[in-house]
């Protein structure tokens, strides 16, 4: 495929953390195509790529925090990267770049005009050593260095006084490991599970949310028992209601109830804004981007299910259920063990290979990048990589839109939840 021609493109985001597990940044990961880095015409695909990034913003794609970008030898040659801010930008040097010396003066002039360097896949090499003394971080991905590997780039890293990034940390072991030889950032899929409370019973504030959902996900909408809950909970009551009458809704009159709410979304608009607000709430002391990653798998599973055999609220429930052990730091079993689920919900989330567990497949191989695992099981349904390429990007905007107008500001009043029965036509005019 050469993308000069072709009008898609995969783009996803994977976090980039500190040593307290604190999100430091994003790594932005363009492919033309699903299989390779850059397939067909490299430097379109680079192009691609920031136009890409530009399109949606770095804001929206990073929060704020610094983009790791993928660059070949045509994007540092040719100073493609010059259209990003210094400030947020550290410019990833591939593997697979010859480290001649018309690069090396390339990555020279990036660094002084104010960009950072970042060696992606590290391996010590005599050839690499100009690019070490100027560049400020070494990527070293854990799975595939041998020991001595690992002991020497520790020696490098300390004779250059370079910053030591893990990538592809799967498990808590490995953490503790890179933790403990000096590493200072550190990515991979172990950080997108934080980790699980060792318990056999679900504490009783998380039962609450637990029982929300439970009530959203009936197939016969009870008001009375969803009011009954949400009312249990103060902080449940108060979120909701503020994210109801915010700007995103633009409603002309102030929302004071559940029922009011109701009305005027709908059963399922209803249904879907509820959720969003228990997340919040559950996810009380949770990373922020712990929220912003189930709501953009819940949207993103939406977005899609015109497209497959799921129905909308089918799709967005699994979706966030699907990293509800996250929000709530317990098992996904212990979970799925309180809720009435049907069976088709209850198989795909726990790795069923129905329509269900078919669309989660595809969301958790996106979110990954694996981008030909992706592509094979989106062929069933004949989704292009536009449509998912598509739905990721809107997934974020969305996921971080929610998130901004769900947050609570202490010095605001907080709404009163009125009981259902004092609802009179002037609430409803």
């Amino acid at each position: 495929m050469n993308c000069s021609q072709a009008p898609t493109r995969f783009l996803a985001r994977q976090p980039i953390y500190d040593r307290g597990r604190n999100l430091y940044a994003y790594e932005l990961l363009f492919r033309c195509g699903p299989a390779n880095y850059f397939s067909g015409d490299s430097s379109a695909a680079s192009q691609h790529m920031l136009d890409s990034s530009l399109l949606l913003g770095l804001e929206n794609l990073c929060r704020g925090r610094k983009a790791f970008f993928n660059c070949t030898r045509e994007v540092l040659i040719g100073g493609l990267y010059t259209i990003l801010p210094q400030d947020l930008t550290v410019l990833e040097v591939l593997e697979n770049i010859s480290p001649d010396a018309e690069v090396i003066a390339a990555c020279q002039r990036a660094k002084e005009i104010g960009y950072q360097l970042a060696l992606d896949d590290f391996l010590p090499s005599p050839a690499w050593e100009p690019l070490v003394e100027i560049a400020n971080i070494l990527k070293v991905d854990l799975q595939i260095i041998s020991p001595e590997q690992r002991a020497e780039i520790l020696r490098v890293s300390a004779r250059y006084r370079t910053t030591l990034l893990a990538e592809k940390v799967e498990t808590a072991e490995e953490f503790r490991s890179a933790l403990s030889e000096g590493y200072k950032y550190f990515q991979g899929y172990y950080f997108c599970r934080p980790a699980m409370l060792e318990a056999r019973e679900i504490p009783p504030n998380q039962g609450n949310h637990i029982r929300l959902f439970a009530a959203l996900n009936q197939p016969q909408f009870d008001l009375i028992a969803i009011e009954r809950i949400v009312k249990s909970e103060p902080s449940l009551s108060y979120r909701l209601l503020r994210r109801l009458n915010s700007v995103t809704f633009g409603f002309r009159d102030r929302i004071t109830s559940i029922r009011h709410a109701v009305m005027l979304l709908g059963e399922r608009e209803f249904r879907k804004w509820a959720m969003v607000s228990a997340v919040g709430v559950a996810a009380n002391g949770q990373p922020p981007e712990v929220i912003a990653d189930c709501l953009a798998r819940a949207r993103f599973c939406e977005i899609l299910s015109p497209l497959t055999e799921v129905s909308a609220g089918d799709a967005f429930f699994a979706g966030m259920l699907s990293r509800f052990d996250a929000v709530l730091a317990l098992p996904l079993p212990l979970i799925l063990e309180q809720l009435p689920l049907s069976s088709d919900l209850k198989a795909g989330l726990t790795g069923g290979s129905n329509a269900i567990g078919q669309l989660l497949h595809i969301a958790e191989q996106y979110e990954r990048c694996e981008w030909q695992s992706c592509r094979n099981a989106a062929g069933a349904w004949k989704l292009t990589e536009r449509d998912l390429s598509l739905a990721y990007l809107e997934s974020i905007r969305w996921a971080e839109e929610s998130c901004a107008c769900g947050a609570e500001h202490h010095d605001e009043d907080e709404p009163e939840l009125l009981p259902a029965n004092t609802i009179g036509k002037s609430d409803l005019s």
